[in-house]
């Protein structure tokens, strides 16, 4: 049985992963990459390598996961803070969330 709140817990290795990850990919060196593979893969598009095209494919897919990944990983953990704030506060989670 769980006695302490889970926004007073430490943060898992997943959490530390997630928030290191978050920070990384919103930097201008990951949207750089990003490009990169961009132009890589139209290249590979109209030169015809067929190889080369399907496993940017593959990488943009797996990139873009990863970030709805984290989004929602970041919007769990957003939700879970407001939670707590509004306990702090006096006002009950359920007035909020049955709010149209």
């Amino acid at each position: 049985m769980q006695t302490s709140h889970p926004f007073e817990e430490r943060h898992s290795r997943f959490q530390r992963f997630a928030d290191a990850a978050s920070n990384f990919t919103s930097r201008s060196a990951f949207f750089v990459a990003f490009l990169v593979m961009a132009f890589v893969w139209a290249w590979a598009l109209f030169t015809e390598h067929d190889r080369l095209e399907h496993g940017i494919v593959g990488l943009f897919t797996i990139v873009t996961l990863f970030k709805i990944t984290l989004l929602a990983n970041a919007e769990k953990r957003d939700l879970q803070t407001l939670e707590h704030q509004l306990e702090e506060l006096g006002v009950p989670a359920e007035h909020v969330k049955s709010a149209p």
